[in-house]
């Protein structure tokens, strides 16, 4: 994970706004994150704000690990300065896997050679883009690619598409991902969705209305060989992931399994075992 510690200036900041300066950045987890953010259409402001301190509180905490107060939470909200150097720190942080983790794709004709790009090189040779976890403010966070279902997309006839792509992580993880069919993702919903009304202790959140849960789910079948193999076990293991090696995963998802591909624009790859050309796409 890359150094987002505070800089000398924003603890300046924290200090003229009457906020001790001993804070330290935690990269909080997935499920940290992830539950906080509110459907397209449940969003309020007055809610997407509140979630957004419950949020920072999850982000900065004091060098003895203890929380930031309501005081201290309520003093960066309401600091102007303080505030933009809390969001700068965090789009910093949730952004560092998306800049510099990196996809492996294998040629799909021989197996033989393997290319490892940035997310960056792969939208480059797809003719493709990423979009920024958050929203046009820059404050408030999208919902998830995969909170809602990836379908297959329309593809041109081209016999070098891959299958699966594995993702990289900037501190050495590696997660393969596969496409989600609609019927697992169904099955899986049914399996592990709980009683909104009488949730168990643990699994507030596992209800399919919120996009978080939606994400964790498709993701987590994502990374399994086949969708029977789902356990709860591995939607915690999707719900503790660094949120900023989640949103890479999520990136890479979109990118290779959704987007658009345009033959005329995109920019194949050559494999160097039996020189026949292939993309960072898959059918």
């Amino acid at each position: 994970m890359r150094n987002c510690s505070l800089t000398h200036q924003a603890r300046k900041v924290f200090r003229d706004a009457g906020i001790k300066d001993d804070l330290i950045v935690r990269t909080p987890c997935a499920a940290d994150v992830l539950y906080l953010i509110n459907s397209g259409e449940e969003t309020h402001e007055s809610l997407s704000y509140f979630n957004l301190g419950t949020e920072i509180a999850c982000l900065l905490v004091h060098q003895d690990k203890s929380r930031l107060t309501s005081t201290e939470l309520d003093k960066i909200l309401h600091h102007s300065a303080a505030f933009e150097a809390v969001m700068t720190i965090r789009s910093r942080l949730y952004g560092c896997e998306i800049d510099h983790g990196h996809i492996v794709v294998a040629c799909p004709a021989c197996q033989a050679h393997e290319k490892k790009l940035s997310l960056l090189e792969a939208a480059l040779v797809l003719s493709a883009g990423i979009d920024s976890p958050l929203q046009e403010n820059g404050i408030l966070l999208r919902e998830p690619k995969q909170a809602t279902f990836i379908e297959h997309p329309l593809r041109p006839p081209f016999s070098g598409y891959v299958s699966r792509v594995t993702v990289c992580t900037d501190n050495g993880q590696r997660k393969r991902l596969r496409r989600v069919q609609a019927p697992e993702l169904e099955a899986a919903r049914s399996r592990f969705e709980v009683d909104e009304l009488n949730p168990p202790e643990g699994k507030e959140d596992w209800v399919y209305r919120l996009p978080g849960f939606r994400a964790v789910l498709q993701l987590s079948l994502a990374l399994t060989e086949y969708g029977t193999d789902l356990s709860e076990g591995q939607l915690q293991a999707t719900e503790k992931l660094p949120f900023p090696d989640f949103l890479l995963l999520d990136a890479a998802f979109q990118l290779v399994f959704a987007s658009a591909v345009d033959l005329d624009s995109a920019s194949p790859l050559i494999c160097t075992e039996c020189a026949k050309p292939f993309l960072p796409a898959a059918l």
